[in-house]
């Protein structure tokens, strides 16, 4: 009976003893899990600011709302920002979207302060380009940053066409940037319809101001990108060249520098858009006169003539002028004013 009693005693200690062995490394693991992520908090470095909100075109920007904008346009793009740890010295914004084919869409502000528990704000300019595809939504994203920190908000923008817009596609002139006076300037302008209308009718003018001079041109019906795409003919067309427009620059034209303009005109003529190039005139050539390579041959008829009393005779004299100078001449007879008289004409 006594040895069965330490039996079950010897049992219930080695149960209890496993237990509390068991338990120990787990009670420890957790008390170092624990500190260790104590000891990350405590480490890991805070932002120093913070984006409170942003509007887009004066509409409050959220992660849930897409914001309508027009391509060739310039987006205004404010930021609320607060200080939340320490001074940060050399703070800039930056807000860009992707997508756009040629280049990037982006603007930045200059360096600036930001004190901690203040709340600011600063304004970007986002300038839309006016080939960016339409009717398609973009990711603008607002960054705030320094040296050791940065903190991005996510947005979305619709960009769609503007209502009316025609282009200056480009410009050929001929000569290209210099021109003599006294001579044609010749000038063919593209133009593209990148606006959401059809443009029935397009003027186009080319000008120099300073001298007075301007010749222009109409362009008929540009479709707009989506009817062109819907109903492919080859009689439809977005954008279309002029034919060869001229001025002619005055002899007396002093040399110098001129402004040439390109205005296009569209929507019944209410909308304007100008492109100004810089053409530099160069003096008229004057052509200097050749000195003379040759001087007067002279061939007189000396043949002995018979001349009776009451008549006359005729010497023929032959001139030719071989240089470049014009002359005049004088011929004189002697030696018959004691029987005779003479006739001499100048040539």
């Amino acid at each position: 009976m006594k040895t069965l009693k330490f039996l079950i005693v010897f049992v219930l200690m080695l149960v209890f003893l496993n237990t509390a062995f068991a338990l120990s490394p787990v009670r420890d693991l957790r008390f170092n899990v624990g500190n260790l992520d104590n000891l990350a908090n405590a480490v890991q470095p805070r932002d120093d600011f913070r984006i409170d909100s942003v509007e887009v075109n004066d509409i409050s920007a959220t992660s849930t709302r897409i914001i309508y904008v027009e391509r060739g346009t310039t987006v205004p793009v404010e930021v609320e920002y607060t200080g939340t740890n320490k001074v940060a010295y050399d703070t800039r914004l930056r807000a860009f979207i992707g997508g756009y084919e040629y280049g990037d869409v982006e603007t930045s502000s200059d360096i600036f302060q930001v004190l901690p528990g203040v709340t600011d704000s600063q304004e970007l300019l986002l300038k839309i380009p006016y080939d960016l595809e339409a009717s398609d939504e973009y990711t603008l994203t607002v960054e705030m940053y320094d040296d050791d920190n940065s903190v991005r908000r996510t947005f979305k923008l619709r960009v769609e066409e503007t209502r009316h817009s025609v282009n200056v596609f480009d410009v050929i002139f001929n000569p290209t940037n210099n021109v003599q006076a006294g001579t044609p300037l010749f000038a063919t302008v593209r133009v593209e319809n990148l606006g959401d209308n059809i443009e029935n009718t397009v003027k186009v003018t080319l000008s120099v101001p300073a001298l007075n001079l301007q010749t222009s041109q109409i362009v008929d019906r540009l479709v707009t990108d989506q009817e062109l795409n819907e109903r492919d003919s080859s009689s439809r067309r977005t954008a279309a060249t002029t034919n060869d427009m001229v001025l002619f620059i005055p002899e007396n034209t002093p040399v110098g520098d001129y402004n040439v303009e390109v205005k296009v005109e569209y929507n019944r003529l209410h909308n304007v858009q100008t492109r100004t190039y810089l053409m530099h005139v160069n003096a008229i050539q004057v052509q200097q006169p050749t000195q003379p390579t040759g001087g007067l041959t002279i061939n007189v008829d000396t043949a002995a003539q018979k001349v009776s009393e009451g008549q006359g005779a005729q010497y023929k004299f032959s001139v030719s002028n071989l240089g470049q100078t014009p002359a005049t001449l004088s011929f004189e007879v002697l030696g018959v004013t004691d029987w005779g008289t003479y006739l001499c004409s100048t040539i």
